[in-house]
């Protein structure tokens, strides 16, 4: 009689090793898979900043100032460092009479009449240009001391200029109404002085709005690099975006919305983002967290030819 053999089931321990070994297996892999697309694949760290939209403008300083002069011919050798405040009555230079240039009886010293820091830098505006003249001063005007106004060390008589650092500098300038936003009296803007990296805030003080151009004068907090400057060449920021700011070759546009590649736990996702401005080859968006991974280099490019999401 023929014999029948029940056949053997796979123990339960090894099905439960096989489990464990392909849910291992999985895990290594993606973590491999991570790591070789992290050495391919060129990153940056995304981080929020400021972009700036900004224009180059001319303008003219007015400051609290006074002239002491003498009354004798001669030449001047200084008594205080430029840049060095005094007290009221300080002496702070010297007249020596003749070309000679040697004390005698007949020379002069000439004493800061208000307190403030000395320059010997002067170019005849001093009393021309006030801030108590401002409320009365015809503003179209000033444009013509922008033409004219130059250093002149050369008077009948030596002189020295005491300045107020104490008080505020006023700055006029004119620039293209469509170049300039919507501002008005009170408004803030950030200037880029010469000689200061970071922007400084001046409150706008009188405004006259024409069709050629807009008229502005603002006043800003006192600035020690500008002691011996008339004219400035500084910029004017028009436009600022708050954002994570990335290079506008990371945008990668699908059906018309920007977006931008994002790796998280070894894998890469298309991260939609809505683009708040641009300045440059820098665009300035939201939608991304401080800290994300941006995919960055051409490799990212080749992904988006493939259709690939590693």
């Amino acid at each position: 009689m023929p014999r029948f053999y029940r056949s053997k089931g796979v123990p339960e321990y090894r099905l439960a090793y096989l489990f464990f070994l392909s849910v291992a297996l999985w895990l290594l892999f993606n973590w491999l898979r991570g790591i070789i697309w992290s050495s391919l694949l060129e990153t940056e760290i995304a981080e929020f900043g400021v972009l700036e939209k900004s224009i180059s403008v001319d303008g003219l300083l007015i400051r609290q100032e006074t002239l002491v002069t003498t009354p004798v011919k001669g030449r001047l050798r200084p008594l205080v460092e430029e840049g060095q405040r005094v007290r009221v009555g300080a002496a702070i230079a010297e007249v020596l009479p003749g070309s000679e240039g040697v004390r005698t009886a007949e020379s002069y010293v000439l004493t800061a009449s208000r307190a403030g820091v000395v320059s010997y830098y002067y170019d005849g505006l001093e009393t021309v240009l006030s801030p108590e003249m401002l409320n009365e001063l015809d503003l179209d005007k000033l444009a013509t001391f922008m033409e004219t106004a130059q250093t002149s060390t050369s008077f009948s008589n030596p002189a020295v200029r005491i300045v107020d650092n104490h008080k505020p500098l006023y700055l006029y300038f004119q620039i293209n109404p469509e170049k300039l936003f919507e501002v008005e009296i009170g408004n803030t803007l950030s200037l880029y002085l010469p000689g200061k990296e970071e922007a400084v805030k001046a409150e706008v003080v009188r405004l006259e709005k024409e069709a050629e151009h807009t008229t502005v004068l603002v006043r800003l907090p006192y600035q020690d690099h500008l002691l011996n400057q008339r004219h400035i060449s500084f910029r004017l920021v028009t436009d600022s975006y708050r954002g994570i700011i990335v290079e506008r070759s990371l945008l990668v546009f699908k059906e018309g919305k920007a977006g931008i590649y994002v790796m998280k736990a070894g894998r890469i996702y298309w991260q939609p983002v809505k683009v708040l401005g641009e300045v440059g080859e820098k665009v300035a968006i939201d939608g991304i967290e401080e800290g994300s991974e941006l995919l960055t280099g051409p490799l990212t490019n080749l992904l988006e030819t493939l259709r690939i999401n590693p």
